[in-house]
Formats: structure tokens, sequence, C-alpha cells
């Protein structure tokens, strides 16, 4: 596991930052789910097949939550930094092998109850189970051009797919690709989603960030892992004095733009004094190249005492910066 799929997955599991990802992703206000609401589950999804033989599979975060609706519901985030060119079989894998686990555990728990039922039923009659939801939240610098529902792997032309769907069912899948949002997607959130989303798109608008306040300093932790710039952990550290899951005043975007702005303004001092020089240096060693061939010795003395008289041979054989 790399840096960056360690890092974004231990940011997306404070309570905190996993319900905005649901809420201002693919949820409406009135139904809106609670940090307090979310639980961690086990990550590991284990079915039996053959014999003793066991299909295991990880999911990278997995919750528990009671949703805007009062039912519970299973949530997961699947995080990518590649694209994934068959996403959709792997999340309706996921899924399934969920619901295959929540069918097994109740077929356990019914048995240590002493309740009884045919085991060619599976589990008892009236059995419930909790729906399963998947996000990928793919962060990868390319923008994501692969299937994003199971249709889109069958090669159908559209008056196919219309066709089947009478037939098979299909799986769409709920893709966030964070480096490529557009304004109205990133007008959606408003916390430290908003500002990790912003951050993350190589043309980032620094105006849409202006105002906010991140109130986790893992937003700026895990920027720093992700666009692999240091400036942003560097300023959390600084205002925070230490990494904490939460600050209580939060931290002012503002000011760390002004203190990037800054620096890219020393910067381009620093640059444009360096490039002066250079130029400099090699207008003079030019002028005095051209009036060595010239035989002018006396004069080129003379421009080593008198600045004034320099400029004027410089002019004199135009190498001046607008004759360059």
């Amino acid at each position: 596991m790399g840096k960056i799929d360690q890092s974004v997955k231990a940011y997306v599991k404070i309570p905190g930052i996993f319900t905005q990802l649901f809420n201002e992703t693919f949820f409406d206000r009135e139904h809106y789910i609670h940090p307090e609401d979310v639980s961690e589950q086990d990550s590991v999804t284990d079915v039996p097949l053959k014999g003793r033989e066991m299909a295991e599979r990880i999911r990278d975060v997995c919750m528990l939550s009671k949703s805007g609706m009062g039912f519970r519901i299973i949530l997961g985030v699947e995080e990518q930094t590649d694209i994934h060119y068959y996403m959709p079989v792997r999340v309706m894998q996921l899924d399934a092998m969920h619901y295959e686990k929540q069918c097994r555990m109740k077929a356990a728990d019914a048995r240590q109850q002493g309740i009884q039922f045919p085991p060619v039923h599976g589990v008892p009659r009236g059995t419930v189970i909790c729906p399963v939801m998947t996000v990928v939240l793919y962060v990868g610098e390319d923008r994501w051009d692969g299937p994003r529902e199971l249709y889109d792997m069958y090669g159908l032309k559209e008056e196919e797919k219309k066709w089947l769907k009478q037939y098979v069912p299909n799986y769409p899948m709920h893709l966030i690709d964070a480096r490529h949002m557009s304004e109205k997607e990133l007008s959606r959130f408003t916390g430290d989603l908003k500002i990790f989303f912003t951050a993350m798109r190589e043309d980032c608008n620094e105006e849409m960030m202006k105002g906010m306040v991140a109130k986790y300093p893992d937003t700026w932790y895990t920027l720093a892992v992700v666009k692999n710039d240091k400036r942003y952990s560097s300023y959390a550290r600084t205002v925070t004095g230490s990494k904490d899951e939460e600050n209580g005043g939060g931290i002012a975007v503002d000011k760390w733009l002004d203190k990037v702005e800054e620096r890219g303004f020393r910067r381009g001092i620093s640059q444009g004094i360096s490039q002066g020089l250079s130029q400099g240096i090699d207008m003079i060693t030019e002028l005095y190249k051209r009036m060595a061939s010239e035989g002018r010795q006396e004069d080129i003395k003379r421009s080593f005492e008198d600045a004034v008289y320099q400029r004027g041979l410089l002019q004199e054989y135009g190498l001046t910066e607008e004759g360059v």
C-alpha cells in the first residue's frame, strides 16, 4: 500500500470527513447522516467457496451508520490512485460479499438463540439485512476514463442497453474523481472537503478557498502527501503545534494563501535579480569582445572606472536591454 493510499484512507476514516463525503456528494440535506451515528466496521469480508476455501476481500473504509431516513446502512469507500478498468465489477463483488457476510452472521446468531430453520433456507424467514453503498474515491492525476457502471463494459449501443435492461440489471458505480471536479460539483461542499478537493485540482482556484476554515489539520497533512507538497503540512504544524485530529479554532485558508503568495513573490524577486545579473554580465562580455576586436583598449580601460561612459558604449553597440 502506497503512502498516498494510507494517508487518504486515514483521512476518510475521520467521522466528520466520512459523513461529509456522503452527505455533500449524494444525500440531500433533509436526510443527512451525522458523525456521532457512524461506527467503523471490520473491513475484512470472507466468504466460503468450496470445502474449506475462503474468498477474502478487504475494504478500504467501512462504516455502519443510521441513515437520514432512520434505517441502518453500511457505507464503504474504496480509494483509488490508479484507474481500474473493471471497477464496477469489483464494487459489485465487494457489495455482494458484504450482503453474504450479513446473511451468514444472521444465520449464526439465529442458531445461537435457538431459532430452528432448515439449512436449505439459509436464514430464518423474515431475516432483515442492511443495504450496502460503496463510493470509489479516485485521487489519480489522469481524468477517470474507465467504466462507471456495469453496462459500460458490455460494449453495447444505447438501444441495445435499453433492450437489455428488461432482463439484466445494471450496477452503477458511485465515483468521485477528486482532481477533476467541476466548479459546480465543488459548490456542493462547504467544509474541509471543499478545501481538499479544490486544492487537489491542477488549476486550483484559490479564490474559492478564501474565507474558509479547515476544521481538521488532517486536511492539510493529507494534501501534503497527495500533492507531494510539504507547504501544507508545515503550515498546519506551525498553526497547531501538533497533528491533532481537530483544532477548536480551525485553520484559516487565507493565512496559508498569504504565506504562499509571499513566498512566490520573494522567489520572483530572487529569480529576477539572478536573471538581471546574468543578462548584464552577458552584455558587458559581448561589449568588450567587440571593442577588443577593434583595438579600443583605452576605451575599455576608461569604461572600468566610468559607468556613464560604459552605458554610452553599450548604446553605441546596441547592447542595451532594448537592443538585445
